[in-house]
Formats: structure tokens, C-alpha cells, sequence
């Protein structure tokens, strides 16, 4: 059993009320007025006097008192200059008419000009996880075909069965969904008239639309349905009338060649029609509106219609593409502006080899890219030269459907600041906790790096660390994204007085360490604190030899009445194979005793 002593529990409360003031009482959701990006409440400062001249004319509709900026727009301001990302530049969305009706996925790809190809499997749930099975492979392609008359054409009346498919002969299609003729008309007769529209020369085609007017235009409002959603994506569809023997089938990338993103110019703005409403970008002149600028100002935006899955994507192997581009003059070591070839070098097989860097340097801008991570491993092992070995590692996963406060946050920015009680979002079907966070993942990577970088903050805190005199003085942080989309943290942590011959003279104050930082009673543990404990899957028999099933990671493992550090044994030691043999006899003791337990504890009674 641990004792704290009086100490303890002070800087313990203290901890807390640092995380309830940066964290809980800190809500994200409130926009600059100069970039209308959103940020956490505290992260907005009121304007003051300061910069009341230029604010008058870059936000002349808010009055000086009730402008709150942000960091980043401070700063500029500090220096006499219009912040990049203001809307005044040009950083805003178009408003959209009350008069247009909403659109599913497959709808706005019919009045699209662009059909940009991702595949996107929604999240499923399993037992204890929300994962997706398969390989997903997220790549947009532009294909050069640019259509000039929308949409394309169609027989029914009423709602249509689309298809889109990379290629007829597939089984599988890209999308479908069911459409309505009235929405698109709706839509076409709004877009055609626009200035990107009209530049690009698109046409309604009006032969789509001759059956549903000769038949009266009635077309019915509501003819669906919800059913309960199955494991395969075909059943995602949610319609009464459903015939998959007439729908239309659409192959728009068939026997044509990818177009790349770096030379249309206007791709995205003719792929997304209900983000962009068939207008174009358009800057203050001498404002440089980059691709990354551009991204970073859609994504936190105040209007959330451009944090779509299908956008967020298409949007970030664009910048992916660019950067790539961007850093090709890297490959070229041996190549400069006074370089001479000869005729021999060109017809030369090997002179271009040589030219071309062949450790991928080129991608060192592109994050988790082999010359990224090796660059990454180079600043963390400067740190161990310096700092001596890591104390701790840490582990810190994302929970987006057990976070209330995360789910009330997303619902109350798509729903025009509607609030959710803490019963409505427990009662919540797992679905709709999904929808919602697939809807905003942008939300959902910024409310975990803040959450990440306030625990670390405290676990710093000499005054406040719950680790004490062993409070962190140094971190490396590394966040990836597993194959379910969920960031997952991986932190070192170096201790301040922490022993430094674990296996040897400080072995005894190693141990006294660990017991005080790491529990494993669910009685230490805080009630909202679960502890990781390990299920066999089938992750756990991979690679395995012969008819025994033994788990990789060695699971059960073998119990202590206390904490030890042991060596690893060497198989030239005497007694090697006696003690391998006793070893082996009594995890396989431990797995028996395990499944009879768990057998008798669930036989009924």
C-alpha cells in the first residue's frame, strides 16, 4: 500500500486546478475576429486601443471593445501589418442561399465539373475498438475529362440509383448513393450563372430534367427510410426503393489519363461545389495565398462545411503533391545553374543515376517519409548523447467517443451553437457519436494536441508535478495515427533525480520510482483511470511455429508480490534450458487456470 503525506495531496489538487482551468473551463470554439479561425477561450485576447486604427479597417462592422485576436493575428498587428489569414484578404467562405437544398455526397459530384477519386470507408464498430477492417488507400486523382454540360444524363423521374466506379467492369463502385432531379436542378440553375462556372463554359443539360417536367415536376420530398446499418458498406445506402439492376452506372476515369493537381489550377473549387458555390478564391492583391495557408484557414474556420472527410483528404495530399514538387531540387545534387553536360553524359544510363539523391531527400517536408523520421531519430539521439537515457516512456491514446465534453463541442459547432446535456450525449447511438466525429476530425487532432501538451505541462511543473522531486525535464513527443484514424501519442520522459544505474548501485531507488509512478491496483487508481490489462486477438499468434499456441508478447505473465528488475538470462548459462522448460510449464499453467476460470465464471447458474 502507497501513503502520501500532506505534501502530496496539496500538489495533487494543484495539478488538477491546472488542468480544470486550461483544460475543462477552456472550451474550444471561439473564433478571431480578424481570422475567424477557431481557438480554446483562453487563447483569444481582448484587442485593447492598441491597434483601433488598422481594426477599423480590416473588421469596421465589430466594435473595438467586443474584438478578441488571436496569437497569431496579435502579432502581426504589433508590427503595423494586415494579418495574412484575415478575412478581410480574402480568407472567407461564400455565404450560402437559405434557398438551396441540402446535398448527399453523391449529388454533388453530378454538378461537379472535377470528380476527384478517394476511397473513404466509414468507421465500424467492434467489440471494445471502432476500427476499420481491410487496407484503406486514401489517393485523389483529377481526371483530364472536363465535363461541359451537367448533369450527366439520366432516365428516371424522381430518385436515381448512382454508381460512380473507377471502371465498369468493376463489382465495386466508389460511391453510391440516391439523388433527387429536383435538388440538382436547384443547385444547377444557381451554379451555371457563376463566374467560375461561366469561365469553365458549363451548360445545363436540360434532356436531364424533360421527364420530370413533362410528368408535372412533382417529385417526392421524403422517400427514405433509416435501416438498421450492417457490417458491408452496401448497406450503408438508406432508401425504400432500392433495385440494383437499374441504377446508373458511372466510369468518368475510364481509358483516361490522370490529370495532376499542380496544373489545374481551380480543382478544388470545380471538385467541391457546396464548399465553394462556383466562385473563385480570390486574394487582396500582394497577399501570398498559398496551398498551406489556404488549408490552415479552412480547417479552423468558424463555418465547418470545409472539414468534410472527402475535403480534408483531397486538401492534404494536395499539399503532399506540392511539397514533393517543391523539394525536388534537392534530388538534383550534381546538377547547378553553371553545371555543362556533355552529349556523352546524357547518352550516359548511369550519369542520371548518379544526379539523383537515392536516400529520398526530397521528402524530408513530407511527415512520417523515411528522410522525415530519419531526421527525427538524428535530434533524438543528439538528446540521449546529452541527456543520458530516457526515464519513462509514455503512452497517451485518443477516446473521441467517451470524451462528453469533445462530442458536445463538435455537435454545438454544426449545430449553430446548439448544446447537448451530459444525458443526451451518453444516450447517444454509437453511430451518431461517429458521424460527428467523422464529420469534424480537425476538431478532434486539436482538442488531443492540447490535452497531450497540458499533461505535459504539468508533469514539468516542479510545484505541481504529480511525480514530485522526479517532475520531467526533458520530452521527445512523436504523434502518429493508427490504422482506425485515432492520434496516439508516444512521449520519453527524462526525470529530474532519477536514479541512473537501474541494474546496478541505484537499483533499489529504480524500483522505488517505478512503485510511486505506475499502478497496478484498480483500488490506486483514479475512478475515472482505467488500467490497460491484455486480451488475446489474433495479433497475438502471428508467426507462430508449430501447433502451440503461445502469445508474442508472453501474456499471462508471471506474478510478484513486489516490483523487481531482472537481467535477461543468456542461453550459454548454466541451467538455460532447465529454467526456459519451467518457465514455459508455468505460462501454461497460468493460461489453464485462466480459461477454466473465465469458463465457470460465465456458465449460467
Amino acid at each position: 500500500m502507497i501513503f502520501f503525506c500532506h505534501s502530496d495531496f496539496r500538489r495533487f489538487r494543484q495539478a488538477h486546478k491546472y488542468f480544470e482551468d486550461k483544460f475543462i473551463n477552456n472550451p474550444f470554439g471561439y473564433p478571431c475576429s480578424v481570422c475567424d479561425r477557431l481557438w480554446f477561450q483562453q487563447d483569444l485576447k481582448p484587442a485593447g486601443n492598441k491597434y483601433e486604427t488598422i481594426l477599423k479597417t480590416i473588421v469596421p462592422d465589430i466594435p473595438n471593445k467586443d474584438i478578441m485576436l488571436c496569437n497569431t493575428c496579435r502579432a502581426s498587428l504589433t508590427k503595423d501589418k494586415i494579418p495574412v489569414m484575415a478575412t478581410y484578404n480574402g480568407f472567407k467562405y461564400p455565404a450560402i442561399p437559405s434557398c438551396l437544398p441540402a446535398l448527399n455526397l453523391v449529388e454533388e459530384r453530378l454538378i461537379s465539373p472535377r470528380l476527384p477519386f478517394m476511397n473513404i470507408r466509414r468507421l465500424r464498430h467492434v467489440t471494445g475498438q471502432y476500427g476499420i477492417y481491410g487496407q484503406v488507400i486514401n489517393v485523389p486523382v483529377s481526371v483530364n475529362n472536363m465535363v461541359k454540360s451537367l448533369p450527366r444524363n439520366l432516365d428516371d423521374d424522381y430518385c436515381i440509383n448512382v454508381h460512380i466506379k473507377r471502371r465498369l467492369t468493376h463489382k465495386s463502385s466508389y460511391l453510391s448513393d440516391v439523388v433527387q432531379k429536383r435538388k440538382i436542378k436547384t443547385w444547377l440553375e444557381y451554379l451555371v450563372p457563376s463566374d467560375l462556372y461561366r469561365a469553365y463554359e458549363i451548360k445545363i443539360n436540360e434532356s436531364f430534367f424533360n421527364t420530370m417536367e413533362n410528368s408535372g415536376g412533382k417529385c417526392p420530398d421524403n422517400i427514405s427510410e433509416n435501416i438498421p446499418i450492417e457490417e458491408s458498406l452496401t448497406a450503408q445506402q438508406q432508401t425504400l426503393l432500392w433495385n440494383d439492376d437499374q441504377f446508373l452506372h458511372l466510369a468518368p476515369g475510364q481509358d483516361q489519363i490522370p490529370h495532376s493537381l499542380l496544373f489545374d489550377e481551380h480543382a478544388e473549387e470545380l471538385s467541391f461545389p457546396l464548399i465553394y458555390l462556383g466562385e473563385f478564391r480570390i486574394f487582396r492583391e500582394g497577399v501570398n495565398a498559398t496551398a498551406f495557408t489556404i488549408a490552415t484557414s479552412e480547417l479552423r474556420r468558424s463555418d465547418r462545411r470545409g472539414t468534410m472527410a472527402h475535403h480534408l483528404l483531397y486538401m492534404a495530399m494536395k499539399i503532399m503533391r506540392l511539397r514533393v514538387r517543391d523539394s525536388l531540387t534537392v534530388a538534383f545534387k550534381h546538377i547547378g545553374n553553371d553545371t555543362k553536360i556533355t552529349k556523352d553524359q546524357i547518352l550516359d544510363e548511369n550519369f542520371p543515376n548518379g544526379c539523383v539523391e537515392s536516400n529520398l531527400a526530397f521528402l524530408r517536408s513530407i511527415p512520417n517519409s523515411a528522410w522525415y523520421w530519419m531526421h527525427r531519430k538524428k535530434d533524438l539521439f543528439a538528446m540521449i548523447r546529452q541527456l543520458g537515457k530516457p526515464t519513462v516512456f509514455l503512452t497517451v491514446s485518443a477516446n473521441e467517443i467517451g470524451w462528453k465534453w469533445l462530442l458536445r463541442t463538435i455537435y454545438k459547432l454544426k449545430n449553430n451553437g446548439v448544446l447537448l446535456s451530459d444525458e443526451l450525449i451518453k444516450d447517444l447511438h454509437y453511430l451518431e457519436k461517429s458521424k460527428l466525429i467523422n464529420e469534424d476530425s480537425v476538431t478532434c487532432a486539436i482538442y488531443f494536441n492540447k490535452i497531450v501538451n497540458i499533461l505535459i505541462n504539468i508533469l514539468k511543473e516542479p510545484k505541481y508535478s504529480p511525480l514530485g522531486k522526479h517532475h520531467v525535464t526533458h520530452y521527445f513527443k512523436r504523434i502518429e495515427f493508427r490504422h482506425r484514424g485515432s492520434p496516439h501519442a508516444h512521449i520519453l520522459l527524462w526525470l529530474a533525480n532519477a536514479p541512473s544505474n537501474v541494474v546496478g548501485e541505484n537499483k533499489a531507488d529504480a524500483i522505488k520510482l517505478i512503485d510511486s509512478i505506475i499502478s497496478i491496483s484498480a483500488n490506486e487508481a483514479s475512478s475515472n483511470i482505467k488500467l490497460q490489462t491484455h486480451k488475446h486477438t489474433f495479433t497475438c499468434y502471428k508467426n507462430i511455429v508449430g501447433n502451440k499456441k503461445m502469445c508474442r508478447f508472453e501474456a499471462p505473465f508471471l506474478p510478484s508480490r513486489s516490483t523487481i528488475i531482472l537481467m535477461p538470462m543468456q542461453k550459454e548459462e548454466r541451467g538455460f534450458s532447465t529454467y526456459k522448460m519451467r518457465y514455459n510449464k508455468i505460462g501454461e499453467n497460468l493460461t489453464t487456470k485462466y480459461i477454466t476460470w473465465r469458463s465457470s465464471d460465465l456458465s449460467p447458474c
